[in-house]
């Protein structure tokens, strides 16, 4: 968003305005059971179907928003709360995952206690919206009949879970989000579906007495180089989202911009829904949402903009856990030994012929919380007690699963006027997994990551990770996440002084952040180089593992860092002056540059020249001495240096991932941590 103007303007053509009056009862067949309320809430729709809502209370805006949005996005909302109750299997049979059901039957099954802690416990206008939100989504369904949903793919129309949608159904589908980085996460869900509970005859005839344990530590299994078991947890070669934040320092006008280039898919919950909700003289905010989020979660209003993107920092924790040789359902805690507990979930499923079958699971929870099976990772962490040193097994924090900050923080950083406001909206720490950055039109920027992180200090992983199996896995994951000693109280994770109440995570005091009036940039790397010439450092691991202190970057963070200096230097042929316009900016985010021929393409040419080839590889060749180098619709050869890159990043990558081909061999100039924008360059 750009901030040159006194006011922020809206130019669209304005194609239909539909006004809603209701009044909703207790027992009215939306399920809700409130007391009764009206709501009224004008939705305007622009050209490209963009509802602008307006009313003048949070229920009717989050009531006017609600039924805009089932008219553009309903059977994918309710396939989402579907999954999210656990009970995808029971309606749409094999091609539901009944594994997930029984997680979210665990997480999500309590619904007194998702009313009492996820609504009832809440501010009143994060109650008022989420409750008229649930409103909006059941007038739509309750007016359109479920014969006349949406089709397709996507669609649920005649279909048996078609239902009104509640608060709760919300709740469960916020709360499923929430935990995408952790308990969601395909490695971590299908670590808890796949214990199998204790081995009592392995635990009782191969666990060594516990005098024996630390002698058990020294084991010939280690990791093999370019091993990476935990490649499904986070893959930013296929996954990733920029942000640029402009101070008034970079720009021509002297006024904040904000360039949020999320990506997120074009199907399913995943996308995005773009919106404008306005509450007259306290909340106007343009921008757009994921699906089932009642408010703004990228965007902007008439002072300032801010958006997103997917931070690599470590968002749950692993503990391993040393069990009792003579009872393994119990495991070491200072000396002493404690209970893993219980709970049984069932989950229905829909057989071909129509009938519905009945399954158990039983999760197992430590004082931690749940135990997890990684034998998909390695056999060696396959087990109870596992094959890795047969004395132990592994559970799962995640902060998350009790993050109940997060809706309404959304809706204080739309409210904030200037940065000094946008930063006290991000010190209830309530965003699950992201980078934050903003600008406001008095040219001030501010980047945090303030997300959800465990409060683990940089003094507890020097401790704490002191076994093989805590060793082996932190660097199996390439330190995407963390395992600690389970059997000591100082490896807990800790408080910071200003932790949100009842957690555990870093406050927003000890958090990487920064201020200026240049620009902050991430591309998906962690904190470190959001702004070269003040490079964020003396951070912990686990808010870093990707990127990180000294580390190689992305290729695109590094270009991204490129046209920032290129602009500066009016040297991107963009404008004939430094500093960024609207123009500029946009001409940056279209550039279609690939920074990896930039970079490298040359030395592959001149090896083209230096070889005989065959008629093939000539042909590939002359059609990339001919590309532009860039990505455009009439761009030439694009394809052929794709594959190439594709083949010599996998040859040649570490065990990070293709996404850094560290090998000090392949580069001219090998990664620098002194240059770390403009290394490696070039092929040798």
């Amino acid at each position: 968003m750009d901030f040159t103007g006194s006011q922020v303007h809206f130019r669209a053509a304005w194609l239909l305005s539909l006004t809603l009056f209701i009044t909703a009862c207790s027992d009215s067949s939306d399920g809700n059971g409130q007391a009764d309320q009206t709501y009224r809430a004008s939705v305007v729709r622009t050209s490209y179907g963009i509802p602008h809502v307006t009313a003048n209370d949070w229920g009717s805006l989050g009531y006017g928003y609600g039924y805009a949005f089932a008219q553009d996005n309903f059977c994918v909302l309710m396939k989402e709360v579907l999954y999210a109750s656990g009970r995808s299997a029971e309606f749409l049979g094999q091609a539901g995952d009944l594994q997930s059901d029984f997680v979210y039957q665990w997480v999500n099954g309590d619904e007194e206690a998702l009313r009492s802690e996820w609504i009832d416990a809440q501010d009143q206008k994060f109650q008022d919206l989420v409750i008229g939100y649930a409103r909006g989504l059941s007038r739509y369904f309750n007016e359109t009949g479920v014969d006349q949903l949406a089709e397709g793919p996507e669609g649920c129309r005649g279909a048996p879970w078609a239902r009104a949608i509640n608060e709760i159904d919300l709740v469960r589908v916020y709360r499923k989000s929430l935990l995408q980085a952790g308990i969601d996460n395909g490695v971590i869900r299908h670590g808890i579906t796949d214990v199998r509970g204790p081995d009592m005859a392995l635990a009782l005839t191969t666990s060594p007495s516990l005098p024996q344990v630390a002698a058990r530590k020294v084991l010939s299994w280690s990791p093999l180089p370019g091993d990476n078991l935990f490649d499904g947890y986070i893959d930013p070669a296929s996954h990733g989202s920029n942000f640029l934040a402009l101070g008034g320092d970079y720009t021509q006008s002297g006024r904040g911009m904000v360039l949020g280039n999320p990506h997120q898919p074009w199907q399913g919950t995943g996308r995005w829904h773009e919106l404008h909700l306005t509450i007259p003289g306290e909340y106007d905010v343009m921008g757009a949402t994921l699906l089932g989020l009642p408010m703004v979660t990228i965007g902007f209003n008439k002072d300032l903009a801010w958006s997103h993107t997917v931070s690599p920092a470590s968002h749950i924790g692993l503990y391993e856990l040393v069990l009792n040789p003579t009872n393994p359902m119990q495991y070491l805690y200072d000396g002493e030994y404690r209970d893993i507990s219980t709970v049984e979930v069932s989950a229905k499923q829909l057989e071909s012929d129509d009938s519905l079958s009945e399954h158990q699971f039983t999760i197992y929870l430590s004082h931690y919380g749940p135990i997890i099976n990684l034998t998909r990772q390695s056999a060696l962490l396959d087990g109870w007690p596992m094959t890795l040193g047969g004395t132990s097994i592994i559970a799962v924090r995640d902060p998350n699963l009790n993050n109940a900050r997060g809706l309404l923080q959304w809706v204080n950083m739309g409210q904030a006027s200037n940065m000094a406001e946008f930063s006290d909206a991000l010190k209830s720490v309530g965003l699950p997994w992201v980078h934050t950055a903003a600008a406001d039109r008095h040219g001030d920027v501010l980047y945090a990551d303030a997300s959800v992180m465990p409060r683990v200090t940089a003094q507890q992983l020097d401790l704490c990770i002191d076994t093989v199996i805590t060793q082996s896995i932190t660097n199996l994951a390439n330190r995407l996440f963390f395992a600690l000693n389970g059997s000591r109280s100082e490896c807990e994770w800790g408080r910071s002084p200003d932790s949100p109440e009842g957690t555990n995570i870093y406050g927003y005091s000890e958090l990487p952040k920064l201020s200026n009036r240049s620009y902050a940039l991430n591309y998906n790397n962690s904190y470190w180089l959001t702004n070269p010439d003040t490079p964020l450092t003396g951070f912990p691991f686990l808010m870093g593992p990707l990127g990180g202190e000294g580390e190689q970057q992305f290729l695109r963070g590094n270009l991204g860092h490129q046209q920032v200096t290129e602009r500066m230097a009016a040297a991107d042929g963009l404008d004939d002056s430094p500093g960024f316009t609207l123009d500029s900016l946009q001409g940056l985010m279209l550039s279609s540059r690939v920074m990896a021929a930039e970079m490298a393409l040359d030395d592959v040419l001149e090896i083209c020249n230096a070889n005989d080839l065959d008629e093939r590889m000539t042909e590939a060749c002359t059609l990339l001495a001919a590309w532009d180098r860039r990505v455009d619709i009439d761009s030439i050869g694009a394809h052929i240096f794709t594959e190439f890159w594709r083949a010599f990043a996998e040859a040649n990558s570490s065990s990070r991932g293709s996404y850094f081909i560290e090998n000090p061999e392949i580069w001219r100039e090998p990664f620098d941590p002194a240059r770390p924008t403009t290394t490696p360059a070039g092929i040798d």
